[in-house]
């Protein structure tokens, strides 16, 4: 039996709600947690929102629980550091960040829907697919071919030569793409220790943020959903993480 944890932005964002979370959930009765936190935005740039959400699920690791934290995107890649056991995510915006308002405008996500976005794992970034024309004209398309490693066929037409605009490449093969690439991530995201896990995240970032160098530099641009905000915000939680809870998780890992 696992019990469900859902947080208002106001609740993961303030330290002692998080620490009253793990204090009284050591009391349940339950396998595991199933966690699901308000998210601002898709992308989310508040630092003590993420470091929180990290220090939680560490925490409730720490009872000897099993965690799953829901409504995720590649964001929450970091959480491998707090050895969490899964991430959910899922087709749309909808699923990929905690908006409790979708389940009452259920229509509000129609207009994402009707745009078609590109998943680039290794600049952890989503683009349209104009944008990857204008990296096909400046010869970078192919450094945004996703690693044959993640495992995804789904983009391949993307990169067959034609232009990417000329491609019939729609909203099923995009969103198949992005989870099969984010299962991938995830499935290298995890260590043998806190501190290489903590590592491979520092050097995912880093790859992430000389493949948006480049990009940029290129004409190719990701709007909202480009990663270059968030690169720091990242690596400052992990800091957080690591400062809090990193002597605990060293010894439990």
């Amino acid at each position: 039996m696992y019990s469900t944890i859902a947080l208002s932005t106001d609740a993961t964002a303030d330290e002692s709600q998080i620490e009253a979370v793990v204090e009284e959930a050591a009391r349940w009765n339950v396998s595991g947690f199933y966690v699901v936190a308000q998210a601002a935005k898709y992308l989310v740039e508040d630092i003590n929102w993420l470091a929180n959400l990290l220090i939680l699920t560490a925490g409730l690791k720490l009872l000897g629980k099993k965690v799953i934290v829901g409504y995720s995107n590649h964001q929450s890649l970091c959480l491998a550091a707090a050895n969490v056991d899964a991430i959910a995510s899922g087709t749309w915006l909808n699923v990929r960040a905690f908006d409790p308002s979708k389940f009452y405008i259920p229509d509000e996500d129609e207009v994402s829907r009707r745009t078609t976005w590109y998943y680039c794992p290794q600049a952890l970034s989503e683009y349209k697919i104009i944008f990857l024309d204008a990296a096909k004209r400046t010869g970078i398309l192919n450094a945004m071919k996703p690693p044959t490693t993640l495992g995804s066929i789904f983009a391949d037409p993307l990169f067959a030569g034609a232009a990417p605009t000329s491609v019939d490449w729609k909203e099923q093969p995009a969103f198949r793409h992005y989870l099969t690439c984010l299962n991938g991530q995830v499935l290298q995201a995890s260590k043998s220790s806190f501190d290489a896990t903590v590592n491979q995240h520092r050097s995912l970032l880093d790859e992430a943020e000389a493949n948006l160098k480049k990009f940029r530099a290129n004409g190719v641009l990701g709007g909202d959903r480009d990663f270059s905000q968030i690169l720091d915000i990242n690596r400052s939680a992990i800091t957080m993480l690591t400062h809090a809870r990193g002597a605990q998780l060293r010894r439990t890992w």
